[in-house]
C-alpha cells in the first residue's frame, strides 16, 4: 500500500478552506471572529505557510458547513475507494442491527449469546477429533 502525496498539503487545503469560505460568503474576519483565532493566523492558514491543528480544521469545516472530506485533498477518493473494497455485510447481519436498533434492551442478551458462540466454537477447535483418530 502505497501513502498518499501530501507535499505542499498545508497551501492545497489553505487553497480549500478559502474557496469554502468564499463559497459561504464570509470575510477572513469574520471566520476568524467565529473560530476565535486572529485574521492574521487564518490568513496563514489559507496562504498555506502555517499548519491548521485538526481541531481547528474540524471548527472550519462546523462553521463553513463543509464536509472535512471537502478540505482535505484526496480524502473523498481514499473514502469512496474504501468503500468500494469493503464486502457488504450480509441481509441477516442487518437484519439483527434493525432488531438491536428497535429493542436497545435486548443488547445485553444478544451480546451474551455472541459470546457463548464464540466460547462454544472455541472450545469445539480445541477437543480431540475422535472420528478420524486425530488426538493432537
Amino acid at each position: 500500500m502505497s501513502l498518499p502525496d501530501i507535499t505542499g498539503i498545508d497551501a492545497r487545503v489553505g487553497a480549500l478552506i478559502r474557496a469554502e469560505r468564499m463559497r459561504a460568503g464570509l470575510k477572513q474576519e469574520e471566520l476568524a471572529t467565529a473560530l476565535g483565532i486572529d485574521r492574521t493566523t487564518l490568513s496563514r492558514y489559507e496562504a498555506g505557510s502555517r499548519s491548521i491543528p485538526i481541531g481547528v480544521l474540524i471548527q472550519i469545516a462546523y462553521v463553513l458547513r463543509a464536509p472535512l472530506s471537502e478540505l482535505v485533498p484526496g480524502a473523498r477518493p481514499m473514502e469512496q475507494a474504501w468503500g468500494e473494497a469493503s464486502a457488504p455485510l450480509p441481509p441477516e447481519v442487518d437484519t439483527i442491527a434493525q432488531t438491536i436498533a428497535q429493542r436497545p434492551e435486548l443488547t445485553p442478551q444478544v451480546l451474551e449469546f455472541l459470546s457463548l458462540l464464540v466460547e462454544r466454537e472455541t472450545l469445539t477447535a480445541d477437543e480431540p477429533n475422535t472420528s478420524t483418530g486425530d488426538r493432537r
